[in-house]
């Protein structure tokens, strides 16, 4: 009996041997046959070289000297099935000149951007020249959301060498963030391969050889081997914009390129976990809902919902009371991606709860506008008597903050940066007023170069004060500030008065400046003369006072032909 059992153990051992030697030969097939796939998908994968010369905002009318930047990209098929490269925003920001070389070529194309979207952090590349296409470079599939555990391989050319490479990893986690600092949030795939510099617009390609999404980062904390994709869904929905976006610009501006901002609710909610709280919203046991605390003025809900009310449900899908909705099985992610997923003029419902009393109403999806940019191509200026006033964006944000802790020796890593952030935080957040008299954009008070007209106010600028007035009049552009000072020279104005509001004002709260308009005239003349400054004004700002000093010439003569 016992040499049965022992007989009986090595024929199982035996068995078991075999199965897993099969196995082996099973998934060594399989190996070798998605290495076929994915080697099949490397044409269509380019290397992106770029010339970057990035604004000083520091001193705006000047540039940092040019730096080659490499990324990664490959083949899609826009909205409008003509082939094109895609690849990261941040790939491509401040490119003086953009060239793509396709996988297994030697020669760099000259490529020109012909769509952007900051917020989703991916541009269009348009190649000209005809030899590229003649390679037979194919544009690759767009495979579904990928599901937890999936296995995608990551193709890019990240730095330390310049072929190819490719990285394995696992799909780990699907969630919604911030692509960018104040951006609406959008769905992300999190893998457990490292994205790492130059890899930024590189396919994540699965089994088939399908791009599931587009590498744009990886993890700056203390953990290792953490990416993340923006998925396919994000990156279709940019291209059908972007196509659509241009075939309407197609006959008036036949060089245009689109820049696309996200579809927003423009809400913000609060949960509705306490028990205490639903109850005094109405709320039954099985609601879901979340309580509506603001809505912009500009938003595609405006004039539907009000703070107060309780948004059930967008398009069909409920919100439940800790501010997700349902992605798929048990999946859940934040509920703006209901609205971040779709497309500029689609309809969307809204059920909500309006003093115990359900509603519904159809709303049209739409970016919101900002009064803070993400982004910005170059920063716009405008030099007053040596007072530097330039157009708020986040960039000019972070690169002051950055300037400062450079210059300060004691200060903590990223104490001004966040500092700054921090004082103009409620305004990065902010979208553009409804009011036709409301801001179009802030305009603050960067710096201020040495002139007797600005003697005695030079420190008064280090926290980026807002402009709100010029000679009485409130402010809604950098632009309307050259007309406002325009207009006052025309007048013959003695001084011009400007008032700014520090940030995170006290009631009360200003700045006053006064400058002798003949002794601005003299310093605008010699910091032309002494600073080398193309301009006193970027070129935008110069371009609206131009068309403002026509309309001008139109409304004399206008007032001649009645005299």
């Amino acid at each position: 009996g016992l040499r049965g059992r022992v007989a009986g153990g090595v024929g199982r051992q035996q068995q078991l041997q075999q199965q897993s030697a099969k196995s082996a030969v099973s998934a060594g097939v399989g190996a070798a046959e998605e290495r076929r796939t994915v080697s099949g998908s490397l044409g269509s994968v380019c290397k992106i070289y770029v010339r970057v010369a990035e604004p000083d905002y520091a001193q705006p009318w000047s540039v940092f000297a040019e730096e080659e930047a490499v990324g990664s990209g490959f083949v899609v098929e826009d909205g409008a099935s003509a082939l094109r490269v895609l690849t990261n925003a941040h790939v491509v920001r401040w490119g003086e000149e953009v060239r793509v070389r396709a996988h297994g070529s030697t020669k760099r194309y000259k490529a020109r951007v012909i769509g952007v979207s900051h917020e989703a952090d991916l541009a269009l590349l348009a190649v000209d020249e005809v030899e590229f296409w003649r390679r037979g470079v194919r544009p690759l599939r767009w495979a579904s959301l990928p599901e937890l555990y999936d296995e995608v391989a990551v193709v890019g050319y990240p730095m330390g060498g310049d072929n190819v490479c490719v990285t394995r990893g696992v799909v780990s986690r699907v969630d919604t963030m911030a692509y960018a600092r104040g951006a609406a949030a959008l769905l992300v795939v999190q893998i457990d391969a490292a994205v790492n510099s130059g890899n930024s617009g590189g396919p994540a390609l699965d089994a088939t050889g399908a791009a599931v999404g587009v590498a744009f980062c990886g993890y700056a904390g203390s953990a290792d081997n953490i990416g993340y994709i923006i998925p396919g869904s994000v990156a279709r929905t940019f291209l059908e914009d972007c196509a659509a976006a241009r075939k309407a610009k197609a006959l008036a501006e036949p060089g245009f390129a689109a820049r696309l901002a996200l579809c927003t609710l423009g809400l913000d909610v609060q949960t509705t976990e306490s028990d205490a709280l639903r109850k005094s919203l109405r709320l039954a046991d099985d609601d879901a809902g979340v309580l509506v605390t603001r809505v912009a003025e500009t938003s595609c809900a405006a004039g539907v919902l009000r703070p107060g009310d309780v948004l059930l449900a967008v398009a069909g899908e409920p919100v439940a009371a800790d501010a997700t909705v349902r992605l798929r099985a048990d999946e859940r992610v934040d509920v703006a991606h209901a609205a971040t997923s779709r497309r500029a003029g689609e309809t969307l419902a809204l059920d909500f709860l309006r003093d115990g009393a359900r509603h519904t109403a159809n709303v049209t999806a739409a970016p919101v506008p900002r009064l803070v940019p993400v982004d910005d191509d170059s920063p716009s200026y405008l030099v007053l008597a040596g007072l530097v006033l330039m157009r708020l964006t986040l960039p000019l944000l972070e690169a002051h903050g950055a300037a400062r802790h450079h210059h300060d020796d004691d200060a903590a890593p990223l104490d001004h940066d966040s500092r700054l952030l921090a004082l103009h935080a409620d305004k990065i957040a902010a979208e553009r007023p409804a009011s036709p008299d409301a801001p179009l954009e802030l305009v603050v008070w960067t710096s201020c170069l040495a002139t007797d007209a600005s003697f005695g106010f030079s420190h008064l600028c280090h926290d980026l004060p807002v402009l709100k007035s010029l000679c009485g009049t409130p402010v809604r552009s950098l632009a309307h500030v050259a007309q406002l000072v325009d207009d006052a020279d025309a007048a013959n104005a003695p001084f011009y008065t400007l008032h700014f509001q520090p940030p995170n004002p006290r009631p009360g709260d200003l700045i006053k400046v006064v400058l002798d308009a003949d002794q601005a005239h003299q310093a605008n003349d010699h910091i032309l003369r002494r600073r080398s400054l193309p301009a006193l004004a970027s070129p935008d700002v110069v371009a609206a006072l131009h068309l403002h000093r026509a309309r001008g010439h139109l409304r004399d003569d206008d007032d001649d032909d009645d005299d």
